[in-house]
């Protein structure tokens, strides 16, 4: 965090060196002068315009100033010229993630006010821009049950069950949609499985899991 220590050190190096260029712009970018870190790394860019660390750099900006649409545009970039870049890999799973958070409340508001294809709308626009998100699955999963379509819920179900072992919505949904299904052994394990792992002081979850307990307890007389 000695951001003006490092940069008296930077400044007695070679200045047309990238990684010295993309230091200072991370040291001037960490001491609130983005205007000086984004005009080196337009310095950097003329004197090396293929190289994926500085459009990495340029989007790690734009994402923290929740400029989406311009990180977007530079990781792209980034992973044009390299397509295995780590960095740029995470930081572009993290800008889905942001934008497909947008959508979440309106989901939820949609399935709390029944309207169900709303819903559903919602979700798959939003998971065009992030396939990755257990919880669109989860929220798909949920919709699809509300529609009494069991069979197609479990698909998606353990897809967020994929993505996210330790969503323990997931695992009640499972029940619930297996129970429906009168797969009671399946339901019976994922009731199980939600009951055991759920925390002690989970209160928010209370209704869900005496309802869980109590089709254990009828299922397991079966």
């Amino acid at each position: 965090g000695l951001y003006n220590q490092a940069l008296e050190v930077l400044d007695a190096a070679a200045q047309d060196n990238l990684y010295v260029m993309l230091s200072k712009s991370v040291c001037y970018y960490a001491l609130n002068d983005k205007q000086k870190a984004l005009e080196i790394l337009n310095s950097a860019m003329s004197f090396y315009p293929n190289n994926p660390d500085v459009y990495y750099h340029f989007a790690l900006i734009f994402f923290r100033e929740y400029e989406l649409e311009n990180a977007r545009n530079h990781i792209d970039n980034a992973l044009k010229i390299q397509p295995n870049h780590k960095n740029a890999q995470i930081l572009l799973d993290a800008i889905n993630k942001t934008e497909s958070d947008k959508y979440i409340n309106s989901i939820i508001s949609s399935i709390d006010s029944q309207n169900y294809q709303e819903a559903m709308r919602l979700i798959n626009k939003a998971l065009e821009i992030n396939e990755k998100d257990s919880i669109l699955y989860l929220y798909k999963g949920i919709t699809y049950i509300a529609l009494n379509d069991y069979a197609s819920s479990t698909s998606v179900l353990y897809k967020a069950m994929e993505l996210d072992k330790n969503n323990l919505l997931t695992y009640y949904y499972l029940g619930i949609a297996f129970d429906n299904l009168s797969e009671y052994s399946n339901a019976l394990t994922y009731y199980k499985t939600f009951i055991e792992f759920l925390p002690e002081d989970e209160y928010g979850e209370s209704e869900k899991l005496e309802y869980a307990k109590s089709r254990v307890e009828k299922l397991s007389q079966q």
